[in-house]
């Protein structure tokens, strides 16, 4: 199917303004292959979407939705990974390695979007608390690696939950 230049530029004007390639595809209503050809295209001729991307994302209040989302999809993976933790078959002392490891990721990205966001400046205190506490755990109470599972399954989305509306909801 032939597609107009207004397409074109819909389709990249969404992408830009910060969808993904996919929504904006479906908003412009072409295949996710097209918009990606274009996109390459474009990037051939000079036109790099994702630099403009980037640049858009990070001017003005695009900067602090850019950290939101970024933070919002970290969650989102870190929730995941701790509820299929939960239901892994795998030896306690295993499962707080995994802990660990995982609380040293959140760290890591909660340090990095302090930097960008002073709002995150507070999920920084969280997240060392976290490592603190499965390290603890590790050491001295291995036993208990499936209830701490259990409990800090609970922690992704009530950070989320503060972190888009606020402590006194």
């Amino acid at each position: 199917m032939a597609h107009n230049s207004e397409t074109r530029r819909r389709l990249r004007t969404a992408y830009v303004s910060g969808l993904s390639l996919e929504e904006a595809a479906t908003q412009a209503k072409v295949a996710l292959s097209t918009a990606t050809r274009w996109r390459s295209q474009a990037k051939d001729q000079g036109d790099d979407w994702e630099r403009h991307r980037a640049a858009s994302l990070v001017s003005g209040s695009g900067k602090n939705d850019l950290v939101q989302d970024i933070l919002r999809q970290f969650l989102i993976a870190h929730q995941t990974a701790m509820t299929d933790l939960a239901k892994a078959e795998i030896p306690p002392d295993e499962r707080v390695k995994l802990l660990a490891q995982l609380s040293d990721a959140f760290n890591k990205t909660m340090s990095s979007l302090a930097k960008t966001s002073p709002m995150i400046d507070r999920m920084g205190i969280a997240s060392r608390t976290l490592e603190i506490f499965s390290g603890l755990t590790k050491q001295r109470f291995p036993q208990h690696s499936a209830a701490i599972l259990e409990i800090m399954d609970t922690v992704g989305p009530e950070l989320e939950r503060l972190m888009n509306h606020g402590e006194n909801d």
